[in-house]
């Protein structure tokens, strides 16, 4: 059981650089906005995909990847990054329409309740995206791989 915490507590993260708070923050700057990098928001699926890959190299580095595997985990993020940005995209339009709907002069509480609706669907649908790329990757690796992130993690969060 333990073995498996490692994918929510951090190689969701690592792999995204993201939580779902970062999804719906995606225009904004800050520890939870890791598609932001040194340079703003990503604009494009293949910035995200840029990031993607950073996050997931950044993982295989430690524990030596074969190159096979890298070349995996490359078409991993290549295929998840459209749908990632599509989401993100779709976070900003909505976290947009309510601070409008925040800022109206007149509250109305039913379209405020619609948009927190449809933040919360989209992010249960980020964490279905993410959560696929993270099995996928986690696939990739062998055991003693998994095992690897998992006895650096349970390090890290002593």
């Amino acid at each position: 059981m333990a073995t498996k915490r490692w994918i929510w507590y951090a190689v969701l993260p690592a792999l995204l650089g993201v939580g779902v708070l970062g999804m719906t923050r995606a225009s904004a700057s800050g520890p939870f906005c890791g598609f932001h990098g040194r340079h703003g928001a990503a604009s494009t699926p293949a910035e995200v995909e840029e990031r993607v890959n950073d996050k997931v190299e950044h993982l295989l580095d430690a524990v030596d990847a074969t190159d096979a595997q890298r070349k995996q985990a490359a078409a991993l993020s290549k295929g998840m990054s459209p749908e990632l940005f599509q989401l993100m995209h779709e976070g900003r339009t909505l976290r947009g329409e309510l601070k409008t709907a925040l800022l109206a002069e007149k509250l109305d509480q039913a379209r405020i309740g619609d948009l927190r609706e449809r933040l919360s669907d989209l992010s249960q649908r980020f964490v279905e995206t993410s959560m696929d790329g993270v099995a996928k990757v986690s696939a990739i690796l062998t055991p003693a791989q998994r095992k690897q992130v998992a006895d650096k993690l349970a390090r890290m969060h002593m």
